[in-house]
């Protein structure tokens, strides 16, 4: 099923003994037709793959989006 979005990616570092902190969001961008499974891994991992993915730290993320991925990012590592 197409889903319409943005995909975004948190970076959370955790130490021992420290709650963890969200890094950076960026966000995946492909230059395939349609973005799935193939495109998102594949493209990250060579560039002479039909499609190329790009990771970035896009400026046009909303702050709001940003600190709400971020904080949901942090809570998901801490329930491993």
């Amino acid at each position: 099923d197409y889903v319409p979005g943005r995909e975004l990616t948190v970076s959370v570092l955790q130490t021992r003994g420290q709650a963890p902190r969200a890094l950076s969001v960026t966000e995946l961008e492909t230059d395939a037709a349609f973005y799935d499974y193939e495109a998102k891994y594949s493209g990250l991992r060579t560039t002479a793959s039909s499609s190329s993915t790009r990771s970035t730290r896009s400026r046009s993320i909303p702050k709001s989006v940003a600190a709400r991925s971020a904080a949901k990012a942090c809570s998901a590592t801490c329930c491993r």
